[in-house]
């Protein structure tokens, strides 16, 4: 007798944006190289712009984080997905005085995994 199965077809993972990516990208380098304020970058810890940066140039320059901030498209529309997760005025602002490691990358996450904002 044979028996007939039906193939099953795992879901594939779904792939993600670019400002996705960079989000998660910085998370985890913050969490790997650790946070600072005041300054993208400070004896290899970053903040959470400079780790975003660090997500698309894998360098810790702050020129070329500046260069990113504004000429990559992907890399704004990062900002502005995070900017509307913490709903306040400046992400360096709410970086510099209110947010601590945790929050920051927890944010960054939650951010990333919001595509319907």
């Amino acid at each position: 007798m044979f028996l007939f199965m039906k193939t099953i077809k795992a879901e594939e993972p779904q792939k993600l944006q670019r400002w996705q990516q960079i989000l998660l990208d910085g998370a985890d380098a913050i969490e790997r190289d650790g946070w600072t304020r005041g300054r993208f970058y400070r004896k290899g810890a970053m903040c959470a712009v400079g780790g975003m940066a660090y997500g698309v140039t894998g360098r810790k320059n702050s020129i070329l984080a500046f260069i990113v901030m504004c000429f990559n498209p992907s890399f704004r529309e990062a900002l502005s997905k995070l900017k509307q997760e913490i709903d306040h005025r400046s992400i360096i602002h709410w970086n510099d005085l209110y947010a601590n490691s945790w929050t920051i990358t927890q944010t960054m996450r939650k951010a990333a995994n919001n595509e319907h904002q």
